[in-house]
């Protein structure tokens, strides 16, 4: 693990993480802007069931719609059907996008600092460059790769020089 620190040298506080609280603000995002449209939510109480269901359901379902859904069918009693797969899907979206908020807003307060240039030697390859569309993160072209058009995005904390 590579520490993470600001220009001037100084040590910040670690990535945030997926939360509860994260989690919850993406799937009340996607309740009022996501367009869900398998079951009625307009109800409170409804609302938040399937808010309490989704949350305690996240961490076995996390990233994979169809794996949330079942979950969600297995334990909370949701009716899953294509529609309802794709609702958890525009879930995971939107969990995604919160936690990429938290990221960019933790990013602008403490300004990680890239340690490594480009053509550093990691562990997961060499450094290509800052990813421009996510935060801290390298792009990093994987060793023995040969096509130009892929590679690893590596976290500046992930980041450990080869030996």
């Amino acid at each position: 693990m590579t520490t993470l620190q600001n220009a001037n040298g100084e040590a910040i506080p670690a990535r945030p993480e997926l939360t509860d609280e994260i989690i919850k603000k993406g799937i009340q995002q996607a309740l009022s802007d996501g367009g869900l449209s398998c079951f009625e939510l307009s109800s409170l109480p409804n609302r938040t069931r399937f808010t309490d269901d989704v949350l305690s359901s996240f961490d076995e379902g996390e990233g994979d719609a169809y794996q949330l859904a079942k979950t969600m069918d297995n334990t909370g009693n949701w009716h899953v059907d294509a529609t309802f797969v794709h609702d958890m899907n525009t879930v995971i979206d939107f969990v995604e996008g919160a936690l990429a908020h938290a990221e960019r807003v933790w990013s602008e307060e403490h300004q990680p600092f890239s340690v490594f240039d480009e053509g550093a030697k990691l562990i997961q390859g060499i450094v290509l460059g800052v990813d421009a569309s996510r935060v801290a993160t390298y792009r990093v072209k994987a060793y023995g790769c040969d096509n130009n058009n892929r590679w690893l995005i590596v976290k500046f904390e992930n980041a450990q020089l080869a030996a």
